[in-house]
This record gives C-alpha cells, sequence and structure tokens, in this order.
C-alpha cells in the first residue's frame, strides 16, 4: 500500500521537475522580473528536494536491485547540479532530465 503510493507520488514528482528543468533550459525566466524569476527557482529547488526525499524512502521500502538503483536516481541529480557551471548548465539540465526520466520507467517496470 504505501509503496504504490510512493512510486505513485515519486512519478508525479518526476514529471513535475522534468517539465519545470524543461521550461527553466528554454529560457522561461528570461522575460520575468527578478524577484518572479528567483521565487521560479526556487519552487524547482523546492520540487527537486521532494524528489530525492521521495527517491530516498522508496530506497528503503524496496528489496533487492530496485534499492540500489532508487538510492544511485535519488543521488545523482543532486550531485550533478553541485557540478554545474554557467557555461554547462544547458548539458547538465539534460542529463538531469534524463536521468529523472530514467527513475520514471525503474518505478513504472515495478508495477
Amino acid at each position: 500500500m504505501y509503496i504504490s503510493i510512493m512510486e505513485i507520488s515519486f512519478i508525479i514528482l518526476s514529471l513535475i521537475l522534468v517539465v519545470q528543468m524543461t521550461l527553466l533550459y528554454k529560457g522561461i525566466t528570461n522575460g520575468m522580473k527578478p524577484i518572479v524569476s528567483s521565487d521560479y527557482v526556487s519552487s524547482v529547488t523546492i520540487v527537486l528536494f521532494l524528489y530525492i526525499l521521495n527517491a530516498l524512502v522508496l530506497c528503503f521500502l524496496l528489496t533487492g536491485i530496485y534499492k540500489s538503483i532508487m538510492f544511485i536516481l535519488a543521488v545523482v541529480p543532486f550531485l550533478i547540479g553541485r557540478f554545474v557551471k554557467y557555461e554547462t548548465y544547458r548539458l547538465f539540465t539534460l542529463l538531469q532530465n534524463f536521468i529523472i526520466i530514467c527513475g520514471i520507467i525503474c518505478v513504472c517496470r515495478l508495477f
């Protein structure tokens, strides 16, 4: 019961995060006022935190190989974000989106 609720919430958070990061990648904040742009970026950060928290909780609920896969998928987007420079943020955003989509595929295989 708890695992299916966590899996569904993980999928929903992942999809929201991919959409937000794609919009950020496309430059949605370029025409915004600075305070609104800052609010949007902080909302992406909050959703990323919830994604990582949900994936870590799933790590403790799952068994076998899925436990280690979920741990990797939980930690990698955060680690990628730590190494981003202004010149390479587009590449790292695409890489983060790819890893998040891999997490969705992994969780969908559990159903």
